[in-house]
């Protein structure tokens, strides 16, 4: 079973059921199923990764008196490489095989794309660096207008 512990130190088992997916699409408007819509969100925006794993460990939270917010405050940027790899793994082991295969395939190459992305966004910061200093340069040189 998938597991993460969160920056309070407390230890998640992350699930994917059925009446957990339900749970997931009423009430938070996400559809874990659909790897291939979710799974970029999932790398783009924590908020969605966190909103997933409430939805699938809800009922673990509800038992240790655990509120939503607290929850979603517990996934930081520690604990969220973590987390998100717990729900790959829960995703491959509810999927029959075929379709477990499947979403390896795209949680490997959207971890590819996003490192990729990461790359060159890091690449461009020492052009952006100079345009923002030139830009700034430039509006400082330009005098008043008279009113």
């Amino acid at each position: 079973m998938s597991t993460f512990i969160d920056s309070a130190d407390r230890e998640w088992r992350v699930r994917v059921t059925l009446s957990r997916a339900e749970f997931l699409r009423r009430e938070e408007s996400i559809d874990v199923l659909a790897i291939e819509t979710l799974w970029p969100q999932v790398l783009s925006d924590p908020l969605v990764l966190g909103r997933t794993l409430w939805g699938l460990c809800h009922s673990q939270a509800r038992e240790r008196g655990v509120s939503r917010e607290d929850f979603l405050d517990s996934i930081t940027g520690e604990t969220i490489d973590r987390a998100r790899q717990a729900l790959e793994e829960a995703l491959a082991d509810f999927f029959p095989p075929l379709k477990a295969k499947a979403a390896k395939a795209i949680f490997a190459e959207m971890q590819r794309v996003v490192a990729k992305l990461t790359d060159e966004m890091i690449e461009t910061l020492p052009t952006l660096g100079e345009q923002c200093i030139a830009a700034a340069a430039s509006s400082a040189s330009i005098p008043p207008q008279a009113t």
